[in-house]
């Protein structure tokens, strides 16, 4: 969870500094933006596949 808040704390530091930057150069913007977003969904996977194994450990012969 701490990796998670740090990543939105990151993006919400990304958009101040945006904002009070005014840049111009939004193809880098948007390309950070997306590597952190495809960051969390990796993570949001990983995790439901980590808790889908321990859901099945307790029934090893329905695997």
């Amino acid at each position: 969870m701490k990796r998670r808040s740090r990543i939105r704390e990151l993006i919400k530091a990304e958009k101040t500094s945006n904002h009070n930057e005014k840049r111009t150069n939004t193809f880098h913007n948007f390309s950070l933006r997306f590597f952190l977003i495809k960051v969390l969904e990796f993570q949001n996977v990983f995790i439901q596949k980590k808790k889908d194994r321990k859901a099945f450990a307790s029934y090893p012969h329905l695997l």
